[in-house]
């Protein structure tokens, strides 16, 4: 089994596509298609149906992409520790976080890497939480930002920094309770709120402290993308709850209010990630030390606070 069929079959079965493989691969789609049926030959098993819709993996090559990905892994490792240790550094390392962890930190994170590690191949995507642990446990990213309390056999999470959620609003909608900066949480009962779906973590918090409280959240907007969230809130639309991080850039120029919640005060712990198959992989550690180092530095301009195992315990 060659390597190079292997990372083809890994491609055609996360695309489920030959041709959007073959695009991605620089591969001649027959050519693809050849090496595929190769592979699955020398196997002598079907890997893939292949139908008008495009790849679909049978049980045999659900076994192989799962095989797969930790073998081309493994290699991959081998070869940057090999490389490292022969005083060169030439690894890659794939980071999922938050889009607003990234809004903060993807351009530091990219400085940094380039400084330190001007050989490192990187990858930065954005999405929900919940998809980055899904994404870490699958392997499809080496390093995440995360909110869940996650460490598994597939996830190493760290406790790293705290954030308080903070109401966002326009000036002329500035609630009477606020005071100093501060919101109690159940002011926020009847406030036309602009918020995440349902199964969004942030969205989940809420309405647990609302149940707690004993009031009623009026999500007006459910927007599952940051950037609109924090511009309905800037037009006076709605209000919305984000970390600062979320519209620190907003904030700073004066065009949102953001009053921090107390009584209860609402915060959440971020989390460093590795997936626990990639963890001794020197890119990995490099690139999630990195990220450790530049959220505590962010912590001294009060984005973020360090986390602390000991006020968690007395909490």
């Amino acid at each position: 089994m060659e390597l190079r069929t292997l990372k083809s079959f890994v491609q055609v079965a996360e695309s489920r596509s030959f041709s959007r493989a073959s695009l991605v691969l620089q591969i001649a789609q027959p050519a693809l298609s050849r090496q595929i049926k190769k592979l699955e030959d020398e196997l002598g098993v079907e890997l893939l149906y292949r139908n008008g819709r495009g790849a679909i993996l049978t049980p045999a090559g659900e076994v192989l992409l799962e095989n797969g990905r930790q073998l081309i892994a493994d290699l991959e490792a081998t070869k940057n520790e090999v490389q490292t240790a022969g005083g060169k550094f030439f690894g890659s390392a794939s980071i999922a976080m938050p889009e607003s962890v990234g809004r903060v930190l993807g351009v530091s994170l990219v400085e940094r890497v380039q400084r330190q590690y001007p050989g490192l191949r990187l990858r930065i995507t954005e999405s929900f939480s919940g998809h980055v642990v899904d994404w870490l446990s699958s392997g499809r990213c080496d390093v995440g930002v995360i909110y869940e309390q996650t460490s598994t056999a597939s996830i190493i999470a760290e406790p790293t920094v705290e954030e308080d959620l903070m109401l966002l609003c326009a000036s002329e909608l500035l609630p009477a309770a606020a005071v100093d900066g501060t919101i109690p949480f159940a002011a926020l009962d009847g406030l036309p709120l602009a918020l995440p779906g349902p199964a969004h973590s942030l969205r989940t918090e809420l309405a647990d402290a609302a149940s707690d409280a004993g009031i009623k959240l009026d999500v007006r907007f459910e927007i599952e993308s940051l950037h609109t969230m924090v511009a309905t809130a800037r037009q006076g639309l709605a209000y919305t709850v984000l970390p600062l991080c979320g519209a620190l850039e907003v904030i700073d120029s004066g065009d949102l209010i953001a009053l921090r919640i107390v009584a209860p005060q609402l915060s959440r712990v971020l989390h460093v990630a590795t997936a626990s198959q990639r963890q001794s992989a020197a890119a990995s550690r490099h690139v999630a030390q990195i990220l450790r180092d530049l959220m505590h530095e962010k912590s001294a301009s009060g984005v973020w606070r360090k986390y602390d195992a000991a006020l968690q315990k007395t909490a």
